[in-house]
């Protein structure tokens, strides 16, 4: 390849690179938004007792460990809010990051919560992972984790 060539294909990589980086940016934005509201409607429905809309926000895959090491399903899960041996009584998210990556995201963020866990009362602030993948035409939780904060 001669220069001139070589030259006409950097000029050409460097535009497709500015016309490609805000549009790319633009959509991992829009992304962070939708799944920000998402993650939004998750502690919303978790303070309803939403059941249905629970329903709808976790994939079927849904592996859901709580700040005591527990893991549960989503069926598991979402029979314990049934039941009332899990109720939420607040769940105030003070931070929240998402990162998008096509149709995955992952939530970093900081939530406090007043929570009945199998009877007893809980008052705690926790670290929390959230993992959402774009499936059936809208975001569903794959992951939750949570991490109890120890004060310094």
């Amino acid at each position: 390849m001669g220069a001139g060539r070589r030259m006409a294909a950097l000029v050409i990589a460097f535009l497709w690179l500015g016309i490609a980086g805000p549009a790319t940016a633009e959509k991992a934005e829009k992304t962070s938004d939708e799944v920000g509201q998402v993650d939004q409607q998750w502690a919303q429905a978790l303070l309803d007792k939403n059941l249905e809309k629970l329903r709808h926000l976790y994939a079927d895959d849904l592996v859901y460990i709580h700040s005591t090491g527990k893991i549960e399903t989503k069926a598991q899960f979402l029979e314990r809010l049934e039941t009332g041996s899990l109720r939420y009584h607040r769940v105030e998210v003070t931070e929240r990051k998402v990162r998008a990556y096509g149709d995955a995201a992952v939530v970093n963020g900081i939530f406090d919560a007043s929570v009945d866990f199998d009877g007893q009362r809980v008052e705690t602030q926790v670290v929390y992972v959230h993992v959402y993948v774009r499936q059936s035409g809208g975001w569903r939780m794959v992951s939750h984790q949570t991490t109890r904060v120890t004060p310094p």
